[in-house]
């Protein structure tokens, strides 16, 4: 899938991860026709840019001179940028960006453009919105960019109209423009109370609109959104301590009793499991993501289960997310998940006798010996460096 990267991202970028300013400007060749958008540090002196079979860069300053290399951070052919200026777009595959030689990671740059750049929630509200104490008598569609949740001084501190560094970190990320309406952010205080935003590139409330308890209609609509979204699964695997108290055994303590092989009670445990969590909700386990938890906004619902994987049987955490996870996303998952295994969920759950043909079991998610948490991924690099292993001895 296409994606592209705004101007206003690529500055950002440099500037915050690289600490430069950066200009971009547009240069034609007379000769061959073609155009092209330069990217270069802010303040440079230059008057011709040219691509010299296709690779050799020439860029001249207003005297005539060549302009220092480490200056020049990249171009893109025309053809690949679209809107006006201000605005414009760049299709990320046919960009050539660098700093001081190296390639910039154009992945990263795109991870950036999300971050810049994020999709507006599909909710879309109608209000009568004042300005300080100019009440307009019109009532007008209001489309959320996103929302945010604050404390209650927070909330009182933007209502009052006073300058926020919250609504000044929500400017620094762009959406697009809609015809025919007000856009801006919604505003959810600890109550479930909003202020719907229009900020027009102020850091305070330069329009705003007080809406009494619709933060549970927002987190509904946004809860809507996000099932409609998870349409990929990923599973997360661990092993399992299983101890068996076999029938007309006397009372063992737990750590006294055999540890077994699960693979016989793999319908026992799931019909366990499933009544376990038969209180909780369309999400599971991900309803208690904290907010602060960056994967919140990406992991739908977690599930666990139990699966045979490679003749083993395996504890699973199956997640529905919205988009792929990030490293440090997939590593904030798995740590969630260990602790829903080891003090939450699992807690409860391995304390909890199984009653199968042979006995009675309890199963444990976490205290494994040999405890990992991975992808299905992740699993299969282990059993093939497993079989390397065995074929080098």
């Amino acid at each position: 899938m296409k994606v592209n990267i705004h101007l206003n991202t690529v500055k950002k970028y440099y500037e915050e991860k690289l600490n430069k300013k950066v200009e971009g400007k547009i240069f034609a060749n007379d000769i061959t026709g073609e155009t092209y958008c330069l990217f270069f540090e802010k303040g440079t002196n230059i008057s011709l840019f040219a691509l010299k079979d296709d690779k050799d860069v020439v860029c001249m300053d207003s005297n005539g001179e060549a302009v220092n290399a480490e200056k020049l951070y990249g171009y893109i052919n025309h053809v690949y940028a679209y809107g006006e200026y201000a605005g414009m777009t760049f299709d990320a595959e046919k960009l050539n960006l660098n700093y001081k030689g190296q390639p910039i990671d154009i992945a990263d740059l795109m991870e950036y453009e999300k971050q810049m750049c994020p999709e507006r929630t599909n909710i879309v509200l109608s209000g009568v919105f004042q300005r300080k104490a100019v009440m307009e008598n019109l009532l007008e569609n209001f489309c959320v960019d996103e929302v945010i949740y604050v404390k209650e001084s927070d909330f009182a501190s933007i209502a009052n109209g006073n300058n926020s560094d919250i609504l000044k970190d929500y400017l620094k990320r762009n959406y697009e423009r809609v015809e025919n309406a007000r856009t801006g952010v919604a505003v959810i205080n600890e109550n479930g109370d909003g202020l719907l935003i229009d900020t027009q590139g102020y850091d305070y409330a330069r329009y705003m609109c007080y809406a009494p308890k619709i933060g549970m209609y927002i987190d509904k609509q946004l809860e809507l959104a996000m099932q409609q979204k998870a349409t990929t699964e990923l599973k997360l695997y661990v092993p399992l301590d299983i101890r068996l108290a076999e029938n007309g055994s006397e009372y063992v303590y737990e750590d006294d009793m055999e540890s077994v092989n699960g693979n016989r009670y793999t319908r026992e445990i799931r019909t366990a499991i499933n009544n376990s969590m038969s209180m909780d909700g369309e999400r599971g386990l991900a309803e208690y993501l904290d907010d602060t938890q960056s994967i919140k906004q990406k992991v739908y619902s977690l599930k666990p289960t139990v699966e045979i994987y490679n003749d083993v049987l395996q504890g699973v955490m199956v997640a529905r997310i919205t988009e792929p996870l990030t490293y440090d996303e997939l590593t904030e998952l798995k740590e969630y998940c260990t602790g829903q295994f080891s003090d939450g969920w699992g807690e409860s759950f391995e304390q909890h006798e199984i009653s199968v043909s042979d006995g009675e079991i309890y199963v444990h998610f976490w205290n494994s010996e040999d405890y990992y948490i991975k992808t299905d991924e992740e699993l299969s690099v282990q059993e093939q460096q497993n079989g390397m292993q065995g074929m080098s001895m």
